[in-house]
């Protein structure tokens, strides 16, 4: 072979390596850039002296090249996203995919996660690093989100499981109010509820902790169910979310911290939007079992209490009136000449003046006294801590109202009116309510014979004076 073959062979193998290598460098140029958004590299000083061709964040590579690295850092201080430790971008040690938070050419920014070794030159001296940045700002958000979620789902889980362990409904509420001023580390809480169909007018059903003075808590009667208000002030800060059922309002949950308070973040609120849900189903169910509570003890016509609710509450008083040695009495209130009501002028009217006779009752019982309807046209009235003198005064006030009733009569001759006959009940005796209950009869049947529409005044019982 002579020497001119040997080198043509020589110049065909250098030419094949260099294609190999230009070939190994593009194709290793793509897995880079098919890997990551960006690659660089930074001298012993942390300026950029290489930025792959795509450039990053918004910057052309052509703006980066020469600049500190550390600009580009969210805090524009030289260390990573992790607290103040060493930066990537001049790193002595290895970094593998270490979260950084940069600043974009926008100003927005960017959590990227960086891969970079240190470069060494000689005698093992630091000369500056290279790596590469994938960003991945969407994908924390996501991971935040669902990590915020599951948060939300733990603690309303918490909530919920503390709920439907308490059967009574005051405990209840006082145990979702309790949970829910510490799930967000609030200072207090209150669960108020609205009354059906009510446009305005809200009740407190419970307070937990410390709050402010109700005109500092907005009202909200006419937000929609589900509406958030916030508001703020030198004493702190509240929000406060309607509840509602089948999209009817039916209260509101309001949190309070005092100042100095931080702001409500977007998590709290989403809690409390989520426990105001719950709240609202368990006022509704709540509400439903008052109603069927009520329906069950209440006449339907006059909305008074029925025979059974108002015996099974005397049993209830007189107990209460042995406590306290105080007198209580009890009236029968009959309608007389009601059948020629019915007979002369129909069950409507006859209904009607059943419900202006509940009125009566009504109107002349106090707060702590108990008007009931026992059946047809017989009435009866607790008159709590009323003495001889008192039931006499009542009675009297009971037969004057009673003219309001006379319209209502069948006939001229047969006025619709009352007749009460009334027993006192003396605590100091051993008398019992059945006792109780045929002295008051027998003095209503007393008015009764002695041509109706007046009352009676049943004498003392003549049960043991209790020693």
């Amino acid at each position: 072979m002579n020497s001119d073959t040997v080198a043509k062979t020589a110049d065909g193998t250098a030419s094949e390596m260099h294609a190999a290598l230009v070939d190994s460098r593009q194709r290793y140029k793509h897995l880079v850039e098919a890997s990551c958004d960006f690659a660089w590299e930074t001298d012993a000083d942390g300026r950029f002296v290489f930025v792959s061709s795509a450039g990053a964040l918004g910057y052309a590579a052509a703006e980066l090249l020469g600049r500190p690295a550390a600009q580009l850092l969210a805090e524009d201080r030289d260390s990573g996203g992790d607290g103040g430790g060493p930066s990537p971008f001049n790193a002595e040690r290895r970094f593998e995919n270490a979260d950084l938070w940069l600043r974009r050419a926008d100003s927005d920014l960017a959590c990227v996660a960086v891969s970079s070794v240190p470069l060494l030159g000689e005698g093992g001296r630091h000369v500056g690093a290279r790596g590469v940045c994938r960003d991945v700002t969407e994908e924390r958000a996501r991971q935040r989100e669902l990590a915020e979620i599951r948060e939300r789902e733990r603690i309303m889980g918490f909530i919920l499981r503390l709920i439907s362990e308490e059967l009574e409904s005051a405990e209840m509420l006082s145990t979702a109010a309790r949970a829910t001023a510490r799930s967000v580390a609030s200072g207090g809480c209150r669960i108020s509820r609205r009354p059906a169909a009510a446009e305005n007018g809200e009740s407190t059903a419970v307070d937990y902790g410390h709050l402010p003075p109700d005109d500092q808590i907005p009202s909200g009667a006419e937000t929609a169910a589900g509406d958030f208000r916030e508001w703020s002030n030198a004493a702190g800060c509240g929000l406060r979310v309607t509840t509602a059922y089948q999209q009817e309002t039916n209260g509101a949950l309001t949190v309070w911290r005092a100042a100095p308070a931080a702001p409500w973040t977007e998590q709290e609120k989403a809690i409390i939007s989520g426990v105001a849900r719950q709240i609202g189903i368990a006022l509704a169910q709540i509400a439903s079992r008052e109603n069927l509570e009520r329906l069950a003890r209440t006449d339907p016509m006059t909305d008074l209490l029925n025979r059974r609710a108002f015996f099974a509450e005397l049993e209830r008083r007189i107990a209460h009136g042995r406590r306290t040695g105080r007198s209580s009495t009890l009236a029968y209130v009959d309608l007389d000449n009601f059948k020629a009501v019915n007979d002369a002028r129909g069950h409507a009217v006859g209904d009607d003046a059943i419900r202006t006779a509940a009125a009566i009752l009504v109107k002349n019982s106090r707060t702590n006294d108990l008007p009931a309807r026992l059946g047809g046209d017989e009435f009866a009235v607790w008159l709590e801590e009323t003495d001889g003198q008192g039931a006499v005064a009542k009675a009297e006030a009971l037969i004057q109202s009673s003219e309001t009733l006379r319209p209502f009569s069948g006939a001229p001759d047969r006025p619709l009116t009352l007749s009460v006959g009334m027993a006192v009940f003396d605590p100091a005796t051993e008398e019992t309510l059945e006792s109780l209950m045929e002295r008051a009869d027998a003095a209503m049947y007393r008015v009764k014979q002695s041509g109706k529409s007046g009352y009676h005044i049943a004498p003392p019982s003549s049960r043991d004076v209790v020693r």
